[in-house]
């Protein structure tokens, strides 16, 4: 007599953001708030990103659900917040701090050191 064969496993759950380490979902908030962020987009080109419209504009995955919302937020304002920081402390006190644009330092590594470029229009 042949003993009964258990039933097959059930299939893993399909993949989930939310299913994955806090650690792995952090650095993916990060890239898509940078994404976000747009910086450096068209520096080459002469086209800049005014910092306040840079900033003010949230990532649409914020508007998912509460939980990726309040986890992608609270990564995207203290961002903004280092950003503003790291500006202030490039260039000093800038009046009129909205129409400067950014764009990521030379090295190209992506974190910190943003530079403020000229004032958008006014220097060629």
């Amino acid at each position: 007599m042949v003993a009964p064969q258990p039933p097959p496993p059930p299939p893993p759950p399909p993949p989930h953001l939310l299913n994955l380490p806090a650690e792995i979902r952090n650095v993916i908030y990060d890239s898509i708030i940078l994404a976000s962020l747009k910086l450096g987009e068209g520096v080459e080109g002469g086209e800049c990103i005014p910092l306040r419209q840079a900033l003010t504009k949230q990532p649409t995955l914020a508007q998912t659900c509460r939980k990726l919302r309040r986890e992608v937020l609270s990564m995207w304002y203290a961002r903004g917040e280092k950003l503003l920081i790291d500006i202030e402390q490039d260039i000093g006190p800038c009046y009129g701090w909205a129409e400067f644009c950014v764009r990521p330092p030379i090295t190209g590594k992506g974190e910190g050191g943003f530079e403020c470029m000229e004032r958008h229009g006014e220097y060629g």
